[in-house]
């Protein structure tokens, strides 16, 4: 048996939290390392995860002491409790820290790989400025200290300096192919409008948080009586009432086909600032790969969808799309060959070999 090297794999969500990319691309790069993940497990968790999601074989949650980024004294504690479950960090070839959280852990004298997959402004989601202060400074260092840096978004390449722009790569995101997707788009809805009469229903699938633009689904449900809105995720906000606003809370990946086929269209209703801005988002790949009508906020980063999804501005155009959506007379924007050129270029399989790729050639450079 040939040996595999070894990585340290560092996420910054829980394993049972919605299906993204910390779980994806963990999954493929188990294809050819030994893989180990570690992430933050939380004493409380008022959501119930995801249970079905095979996770490579060492992946281990870490007990997180409440407010532990806050407070010093806390925050050490944590690292100990980390480090346990760590054991001798030297025995990794490469450590993948998918958070800057987590760049405190790495030694000066760690003579291994270091790869930095920048996904987010982590920052700008911190509640507490003195946790988005810490962030941005383990970002600084994680930026000098990586040996290879891996970009999600274009926003997130143009911010980089010159020298960190050197040994990053864009690597976005994509969706996971498998037996229940048979690259196909969605046939017509009649045997579910005669069930359900005139009521349009529109889908949302991931984490529901505080880019959100509830107030824009709150007014389109006045606008359009007719109109339904369902949500499959986790929840890190406050949920409104509406009896037209339906949440279904976590949903197993695989079951994500079979919930949403009933939906006369998938959205992506965002508030555009600066988390937004930088976010290739997961969900749009997958909605391809459901065949669905699609309605996303247009911002920069999502630009390249167009083809494929309809975009608004504000709330008149919303309103616009929303309209000829009621009215059955909104169709999909890409056909069967479309989509099927897409996802092909687009897979995790694929983002995973040219990953892999990239990190055979920094083992390459280290010997």
């Amino acid at each position: 048996m040939s040996y595999k090297k070894k990585i340290l794999y560092f996420m910054s969500v829980d394993w049972s939290w919605i299906a993204q990319r910390p779980h994806f691309m963990a999954l493929e790069l188990q294809k050819e390392y030994d893989v180990t993940v570690l992430y933050p497990r939380y004493l409380y968790r008022p959501w119930k995860g995801q249970q079905n999601l095979k996770a490579p074989e060492h992946c281990h949650g870490v007990p997180q002491l409440p407010f532990q980024e806050r407070f010093r004294v806390l925050q050490r504690a944590g690292d100990i409790i980390f480090r346990k479950y760590i054991g001798d960090i030297h025995q990794y070839d490469i450590i993948w820290l998918g958070t800057p959280m987590f760049a405190r852990l790495i030694p000066r004298d760690y003579r291994g790989i270091v790869v930095y997959d920048y996904m987010d402004d982590i920052a700008a989601l911190q509640s507490s400025e003195k946790v988005a202060a810490y962030v941005r400074r383990a970002h600084k260092y994680l930026l000098k200290r990586a040996d290879l840096i891996t970009v999600t978004s274009q926003y997130l390449m143009d911010g980089l300096d010159a020298r960190a722009a050197r040994k990053a790569h864009l690597v976005r995101n994509a969706f996971r192919s498998g037996t229940d997707c048979d690259l196909s788009i969605a046939p017509a809805r009649s045997s579910v409008l005669e069930e359900n009469g005139k009521t349009v229903r529109a889908g949302y699938v991931g984490t529901i948080s505080g880019w959100m633009d509830f107030p824009l689904l709150l007014w389109s449900l006045e606008q359009f009586p007719d109109l339904e809105y369902h949500f499959w995720g986790p929840s890190a906000v406050q949920l409104p009432e509406h009896e037209r606003l339906i949440f279904h809370g976590v949903i197993e990946h695989e079951k994500i086909r079979e919930a949403v086929q009933d939906m006369d269209c998938l959205i992506m209703p965002f508030q555009v600032n600066d988390i937004v801005l930088a976010v290739d988002p997961v969900k749009l790949y997958e909605y391809i790969s459901f065949g669905k009508n699609i309605i996303a906020v247009r911002y920069p980063e999502i630009e390249r969808f167009d083809p494929y999804v309809w975009f608004y501005r504000d709330r008149k155009e919303y309103a616009q799309i929303i309209g000829q959506l009621t009215e059955r007379e909104l169709q999909i924007r890409y056909n069967a060959d479309q989509q099927k050129q897409f996802l092909e270029k687009n897979s995790w399989e694929e983002r995973g070999c040219a990953v892999r790729s990239l990190l055979a050639g920094c083992l390459k450079e280290k010997t």
